[in-house]
This record gives C-alpha cells, structure tokens and sequence, in this order.
C-alpha cells in the first residue's frame, strides 16, 4: 500500500481525544473541545465522610465537565509510520570510541492534524552540559501548540526551518547503539523522534508509582520528593526542556548514589556479623 493510500485509511480511523477522551473521525477534529488540563488526585473529605478523586487544575470531582476550551480535538500517536523511523547503530570509528555514552533528553511536543508532532529536543552530556537544543518544525500544519505544557509558541516556530529528517541525521552521527539515554516516559520521546533504541533509564520506572502501572509518578512530583527542588513552575509559558532534561538525569544520578551507599551499608553489617562470630 503506497504512503498516500495510508494517509486515506488513516484518516477514516476513529480515533480518541488525549483531553476530553471523546471519540472522534478526523473530520471532526475541529470540534469544540471541553478538558481539564490537570490530573486527577485522590481526596478525603472529612466533613462529608467521603473519598473521591479531584482534578489538579480547578478542584472538580471527576466526571464533571472540563474546565478549559479548545478549538479543535488532539491525538497521540498510536499508530505511526515506522518508516520513517531510524536505529541507532554501532560506533564504527577509533574517534566514537571517546564519545559520551550517557545522555538525558527531553522533548517538546505539538498537536498537528496527524497527532503529536516533535517541537524541540534537548541534549545534555554526562557532566550536565547543553549539548544539542533545537527547535523543529512539524510536517503537518499545527492544530495546538500545546504552550501550557510545551513552552513552544507560534512565534518561536516562525523561522524554524529544521525537519525532523535533520535531528535524526544529526543525533546519529553522537548516539549509538551503545549510548545510554536517561529521561522521564521516554517512550513518548522516542515516539516522537522517530527512533528505535534500546539502551534507556527511565525514571519514570526508576521511581515507580505505589500503585503500579500504568500510574507514573510525574517528574514534577519526583524532582519535589526526591531532589529537594522545584521544576516546571513557568505557568502558561510550559516546560523548560532542559530543565526537565536535568531533573531525570539528578534523579539517576541520586538513585545511584542511594544504592551503593546500600550496598556499602550491607558490605559493612555482614562484616560485622561475621567478626562477631
């Protein structure tokens, strides 16, 4: 089946709004759409003598009607191209050899009329340093910029000539099979650069929820509990990409730490116990 007969079965495919949940055809995507942009949280009330579950962004019980508007339906992709799609591959060259083998990475996402599109990706190396940040224009024509939660902007994409075809073409030529990357629900990055790798930590397993999948603890939350510190807090100006870059790298770097500092406690005891007999 050739890629424009795809585009055809595809857009008759129902598909399900990632705010209001609502099913939809592709010829309704610029319905009115009514959210809540917020999660849902676990809340006693002791003065009723009941638990229920609230939304984070205006306090609503769940179930009751979204607290924000939008102009058109958004979707994620459930089910790309993998055409398009690029392997990392192994280090062929004696100067690979010396390059970093441990990166984190954040992207930045836009809804366009095919679902999530990569908006921004950003790099940083084993010792903290900006390595790669770039702005990337999506294929198709942008729906919703997702600013809230991406940070990025119609006037920040005004002059972006970079396609996603240029990132991966350059992000092969410094990651390889062998590169670690750290990152927060990197699946949803990967997805979004198009890329197959395998070698990852993600914190977002690294640091499970209590209850299990598919509940995840946000990085927000995690950078909070864990590193002491505050992230994400720039309002209706979203994420900061690097920022969040480097909350899952600190996270890995504290995981690591706690556990050898484990070990050594265990090393430490079963000495003890074995001198003592």
């Amino acid at each position: 089946m050739d890629k424009e007969s795809t585009e055809n079965l595809f857009s008759k495919e129902p598909r399900d709004c990632s705010r209001c949940h609502k099913t939809f055809s592709y010829a309704e995507v610029s319905q009115s759409c009514l959210y809540h942009p917020g999660p849902l949280y676990f809340k006693r009330d002791k003065l009723k003598g009941i638990r229920e579950f609230r939304y984070a962004c205006c306090c609503a019980v769940q179930d009751m009607k979204g607290c924000r508007f939008s102009n058109y339906h958004v979707w994620e992709n459930s089910n790309p191209d993998y055409s398009e799609f690029v392997c990392t591959e192994k280090r062929l060259l004696e100067k690979q050899e010396g390059a970093c083998r441990v990166f984190a990475l954040d992207c930045e996402m836009c809804y366009t009329r095919k679902g999530s599109e990569l908006a921004r990706i950003t790099i940083l190396d084993e010792f903290e340093n900006l390595v790669y940040d770039k702005l990337v224009l999506p294929a198709e024509e942008i729906i919703d910029y997702n600013t809230e939660f991406s940070g990025i902007t119609s006037e920040l994409l005004e002059n972006v000539t970079v396609r996603i075809e240029d990132v991966q073409r350059e992000l092969l030529e410094f990651i390889f099979s062998d590169t670690i990357l750290v990152g927060h629900s990197l699946e949803n990055d990967l997805l979004a650069l198009k890329m197959c790798h395998e070698l990852v930590i993600d914190t977002s397993i690294l640091f499970p929820h209590p209850h299990g999948q598919p509940k995840k603890k946000s990085l927000k939350h995690l950078a909070e509990e864990i590193l002491k510190k505050s992230i994400q807090n720039r309002g209706s100006f979203g994420h900061d990409s690097k920022e969040d870059a480097l909350a899952a790298f600190q996270l890995v770097m504290h995981k690591l730490k706690e556990d050898l500092l484990e070990e050594k406690r265990k090393e430490i005891a079963n000495k003890k116990k074995a001198n003592a007999k």
